[in-house]
């Protein structure tokens, strides 16, 4: 949970990244989208694929997969399973393989941001006047620039781009849901808002 205080820094932050950096963030905020794309299809893949280890004739009977099974020349419901056990094995592989994408793309767009930062901060020191670095002792400055600058990438960044990738799969995931049931998703909605603002009270 990312507290007010949080936020300002995050805000802070935002304000001395390049516009390079800006941009790769608006990259990293695209693949969270992609990545809880597939994190929804492959989730919303598991009953479809257990209907149709249970009973191949469902799907086999639909017109469309139908169609497709005739066009691959698969005459009979049960050679289904082989094609469609592969389909769901590729999209929970490819699903996890960019997760992790994700999470390296995280970390190294946090040190990477957590680099410049600190880059500018120390050129804005080099800027001061002569008085100033006559009165301030360098090993100090350097020290706190590093220090500073392992608490944004350790406790600012990498927490907010972790809370914000998991908060996209989770919208995503919850859509998935509303789509199935509508009223059984409400429901659980509400009993896990109000569980996290009972968690936020008692907390504080």
């Amino acid at each position: 949970m990312l507290s007010k205080k949080t936020f300002q820094y995050i805000f802070k932050l935002y304000s001395f990244l390049s516009s390079r950096k800006k941009v790769q963030l608006k990259l990293v905020f695209l693949v969270f989208i992609i990545s809880s794309f597939f994190e929804l299809v492959s989730l919303g893949a598991v009953v479809p694929f257990l209907g149709v280890i249970i009973n191949p004739e469902i799907i086999y009977a639909h017109p469309i997969i139908n169609d497709i099974a005739n066009y691959f020349g698969i005459k009979t419901a049960d050679r289904l399973i082989f094609p469609i056990t592969l389909i769901f094995a590729f999209l929970t592989l490819f699903s996890g393989i960019l997760r992790i994408f994700v999470l390296r793309f995280n970390t190294t767009f946090a040190f990477s941001a957590g680099h410049e930062i600190s880059c500018s901060i120390y050129q804005n020191i080099l800027s001061q006047p002569y008085e100033y670095h006559l009165l301030k002792s360098s090993s100090n400055l350097i020290s706190t620039i590093i220090n500073r600058s392992d608490q944004a990438i350790f406790w600012v960044m990498l927490p907010a781009l972790n809370v914000i990738s998991y908060s996209i799969i989770f919208i995503f995931l919850l859509f998935g849901l509303f789509l199935i049931d509508f009223y059984i998703s409400l429901i659980a909605t509400s009993l896990i808002t109000a569980s996290y603002l009972i968690f936020i009270f008692f907390s504080k």
